[in-house]
C-alpha cells in the first residue's frame, strides 16, 4: 500500500506513487474545486496547522527526500524540490530580517557599495524576478504569500529545530472553532519580540540622524527604514490577526465570512466552481 501514516501523508503518498517503476503515475493539475473544507478560524488553529505542515515537510525533506530517490523522473524531482524550497527560507530569511537592525545598532551596512551602483544592479534583477513570478502565477496575487513567508518564520524555525533534534512531527487535531476573547500570547510572542527589536533599532537610526551623528547618514537610514518597515509589516500580520480575532469575539460575530475582504489579509474570497472555470478558461 502506498499510504503511510504521517503528518504529511499526502506528499509521502505522492512520492511513493511517483517512484513506482511498474506504473507510470503522474499528477495532473485540476482547477475545479470538488469539495470544501473548513480552514483555520483562529490564530491558534492556524499556528497548529502550519506547524504540522512545516514539521511534516522538514521530516520528509531530511529523512525521505525524493530528490535523491531512485525511480523518479528528474522533472518530478524538480517539482518536489520546488515544494521544499519555500520552507528552506527559514535558513536565510532571518539574515534579511536582521540586516537593517544590525545596520542601525552596529552601523554595519548590509552591502559595501555605493547606493547608486547597488540599485543599478538590484532593480533590473527585481523587475525581471517580478515579471517571472507574475507570469507563472497566472493572475493570482503574490502579496499574501510574501507576507505569510515572513510571519511564519518563528513557526518554521520551531518545526525545523524539532525535526533536527530527532522528534517526529505530531498530528494534533486542528481546532475548528473560532478563537475567544483571549489573545493567544504563546502563539504571537516570538513575532512581538522581533517587532520590539525592530522598533528599537528604528528608534536608534532616527535618533542618530536627529542629533547629527556622522555614522548614520540619511541614505542609510531611509533605505533601512523602508526595509525594516516591510519586514515589520510581514512579521506583524499574526498580531493583527490575533487582535481582529479578539474584536470578533467581543462583537459576538461567529462567522468570519462577514468580514470585508480588505480588512484582513487572513480572509479569502470563496470562489464558486463557475468562477474558477471562467478564470481557468481566460
Amino acid at each position: 500500500q502506498p499510504f503511510r501514516y504521517h503528518v504529511s501523508e499526502d506528499i509521502l503518498t505522492s512520492i511513493a506513487l511517483h517512484s513506482d517503476k511498474t506504473r507510470d503515475w503522474r499528477s495532473v493539475y485540476h482547477p475545479r474545486a470538488e469539495c470544501r473544507m473548513l480552514s483555520p478560524r483562529s490564530v491558534e488553529a492556524w499556528s497548529i496547522q502550519r506547524l504540522k505542515y512545516a514539521g511534516g515537510t522538514f521530516d520528509i525533506m531530511l529523512r525521505m527526500n525524493p530528490v535523491f530517490r531512485r525511480g523518479m523522473k528528474w522533472r518530478t524531482k524538480l517539482h518536489y524540490a520546488a515544494t521544499f524550497w519555500p520552507y528552506l527560507s527559514v535558513l536565510w530569511a532571518p539574515v534579511l530580517v536582521s540586516a537593517p537592525v544590525i545596520a542601525f545598532i552596529f552601523v554595519v551596512a548590509p552591502i559595501a557599495a555605493p547606493a547608486s551602483d547597488f540599485f543599478a544592479h538590484l532593480l533590473p534583477a527585481l523587475i525581471l524576478n517580478e515579471l517571472a513570478l507574475m507570469t507563472s502565477a497566472k493572475g493570482h496575487s503574490l502579496q499574501k504569500g510574501r507576507v505569510m513567508a515572513l510571519t511564519l518564520l518563528p513557526i518554521q524555525f520551531r518545526a525545523l529545530w524539532s525535526v533536527l533534534r530527532g522528534r517526529r512531527p505530531q498530528f494534533p487535531t486542528t481546532p475548528k472553532t473560532l478563537g475567544g476573547r483571549r489573545i493567544p500570547l504563546d502563539r504571537i510572542l516570538p513575532n512581538v519580540a522581533v517587532l520590539g527589536v525592530m522598533a528599537g533599532a528604528a528608534g536608534v537610526g532616527i535618533w542618530s540622524v536627529a542629533i547629527g551623528r556622522t555614522t548614520h547618514d540619511l541614505a542609510l537610514v531611509l533605505t533601512n527604514l523602508l526595509w525594516l518597515g516591510w519586514n515589520g509589516w510581514g512579521i506583524g500580520q499574526i498580531l493583527i490577526a490575533a487582535l481582529w480575532q479578539r474584536h470578533l469575539a467581543l462583537e459576538g460575530i461567529a462567522d468570519t465570512s462577514v468580514l470585508p475582504a480588505g480588512n484582513s489579509s487572513w480572509t479569502e474570497k470563496k470562489e464558486t466552481n463557475d468562477e474558477l472555470d471562467d478564470r481557468h478558461a481566460a
